[in-house]
């Protein structure tokens, strides 16, 4: 393997001047579990330095204001699985956090790691898109938040440029009555999953449903939304017919490659079953059940 000089900065704005001094031939590392690993097999470019986060402890926090959760970019998905709050009032990306490898890499990875990877397939970022998560970026020339549906522009592609850095994932205030995350792999756990769907919905007293988001992953090049299945759900109170419809609208929205861990056809099929399941899933949580 190509060797590679490794620095530890002490503060955000030393790590931003590294990656501009080596000219977008720097990478940047949290818990470097997925970095390192595709390094190693050739999946990921060598590059001539490596900046690690590892000495900026201040970016190691969940905050929670005013029904609102700003993440940092060292927290790890350990700590996010396990969070009090995150599990109560959002429940999908707990669960998506702890589908993600094995105890030792969550103990050691970050969410904003995995969001970065910028995988169709990575599970936090499907649950985030249906939180409406906003991502927090530093650069050279100050701060700014996007939309996490804005970040992705392809497979392992997002906007960062090569000396900015996500600092924060922020997910806004929002009383989610119930959520769900439902993925399919090859295994139970360590793999990359084939298909995965998250859900949130705000459910009224009476049982229907005011405002649902409903997202996709490894079924296009991003993770995406799918309007159509949100807009089914608007107004109604779930029934057998209404999940039809949402696994159809799931099904039609996907577009999936076939390769090694199934086809496209699998893929389309599995979008809906999966759909049709966290929305399910979401409404009985939703309805205390």
């Amino acid at each position: 393997m190509k060797t590679f000089e490794y620095t530890a900065p002490d503060s955000l704005d030393e790590a931003i001047a590294l990656l501009a001094k080596h000219g977008g031939k720097a990478a940047l590392i949290a818990g470097a579990t997925d970095m390192m690993q595709r390094m190693k097999i050739g999946e990921a470019e060598v590059p001539d330095c490596i900046v690690s986060l590892s000495k900026l402890h201040d970016l190691a926090y969940i905050n929670v204001a005013d029904g609102a959760v700003a993440i940092g970019a060292l927290t790890s998905l350990a700590n996010i699985e396990r969070h009090d709050t995150i599990r109560e009032h959002c429940t999908v990306l707990a669960e998506a956090a702890a589908s993600i490898g094995s105890p030792q890499i969550r103990n050691r990875g970050t969410l904003v790691g995995n969001v970065c990877s910028a995988s169709p397939a990575a599970d936090a970022a499907v649950a985030l898109l249906a939180l409406d998560a906003r991502v927090k970026i530093a650069g050279s020339d100050g701060e700014k938040q996007i939309d996490i549906g804005d970040f992705y522009t392809g497979p392992r592609e997002s906007c960062l440029e090569a000396t900015q850095i996500v600092t924060e994932i922020a997910l806004p205030a929002k009383e989610w009555s119930g959520s769900s995350y439902q993925r399919t792999g090859l295994r139970r756990a360590m793999d990359c999953c084939v298909a995965s769907a998250a859900v949130a919905l705000i459910v009224n007293a009476d049982g229907e449903i005011s405002a649902a988001r409903v997202a996709l992953g490894a079924m296009a090049p991003t993770p995406i939304r799918v309007p159509a299945a949100e807009e089914a759900l608007t107004g109604q109170v779930v029934g057998e017919q209404l999940l039809a419809k949402v696994a159809a609208a799931a099904s039609a929205a996907a577009q999936p490659i076939s390769d090694i861990r199934g086809s496209a056809e699998y893929r389309k099929d599995l979008a809906g079953v999966l759909a049709r399941r966290a929305v399910g899933t979401a409404y009985k949580r939703s309805r205390g059940s």
